[in-house]
């Protein structure tokens, strides 16, 4: 048999499409699925011979998961349409999973993990990514805030609270994702974080957690205790700086609206 031929020329028990009618979706390799996408191989070799090929150039499933049509496009063999159909797969099959763990409330990290990690986890580049809660943990809202490089992504603190107080959180989620696959944050992290806590304090809406996701894994700052040891500082640093009234003296305190930080 000729493989290099479209695979609708071939013998029926050779075609990946009858094979998986007969037998199921499991009974095919990583490369007679990609095959499917590929419909047809190149005149050096057959559509399974290329996919195996694809998969090899991006050293597995992971990697070529998150692989984008222009990167696709760089492998001989491989044009537009073949690309799209690859990533339109993994695509689809990203919104699935997002589908399937989607709560509209986050009490847990957990919940919010499996939430974010199909959403941004495979993604080649740093985002940072923002959900509102309201008094009960229910999502408001989400936004990708900022966007960034491989290895780094901006975040502009006060514009973040900016947006959760116009959108009416009492509580925010942080996360972004580290493209590397590597979960611990790093020194830039923490201090973000710590930065976040302190608008945090003078807004009056919570910092509920901060996670730090990739394609295979998650980091808490709350469930690693971070997070109230950070509130903690940042509240031991507020207080020192509060002027105390003199003996005698009653001071009056200072009330502030809600309303005019909304505006």
């Amino acid at each position: 048999m000729d493989q290099n031929c479209p695979i609708h020329e071939w013998a029926a028990e050779d075609r990946p499409r009858e094979k998986m009618m007969q037998r199921g979706i499991g009974a095919l390799s990583d490369a007679e699925i990609i095959a499917t996408l590929l419909a047809t191989g190149t005149r050096e070799m057959s559509a399974i011979d290329l996919g195996r090929k694809i998969i090899d150039h991006f050293g597995g499933l992971p990697n070529l998961s998150r692989a984008t049509v222009s990167e696709l496009t760089q492998i001989r063999g491989v044009g537009i349409a073949k690309a799209s159909a690859i990533v339109a797969s993994f695509e689809l099959a990203n919104r699935r999973m997002q589908s399937e763990h989607l709560v509209l409330r986050f009490d847990t990290s957990n919940a919010l993990a499996n939430y974010l990690m199909p959403k941004i986890g495979n993604l080649p580049y740093e985002v940072f990514h923002l959900i509102y809660l309201d008094r009960q943990n229910q999502m408001l809202g989400e936004l990708e805030v900022f966007r960034g490089g491989v290895s780094r992504v901006t975040v502009d603190g006060q514009y973040v609270f900016k947006l959760a107080i116009s959108n009416n959180a009492s509580s925010i989620v942080v996360c972004h994702n580290h493209p590397t696959g590597c979960t611990k944050p790093s020194f830039e992290d923490d201090d973000m974080t710590q930065h976040l806590i302190a608008i945090s304090e003078i807004t009056g809406i919570a910092l509920r957690d901060h996670l730090v996701v990739t394609h295979k894994g998650w980091y808490s700052y709350a469930d690693q205790g971070v997070l109230a040891r950070m509130r903690a500082r940042t509240e031991t640093a507020m207080e020192a700086m509060r002027p105390h009234p003199r003996k005698g003296h009653r001071f009056r305190p200072v009330e502030i609206r809600t309303r005019e930080l909304r505006n």
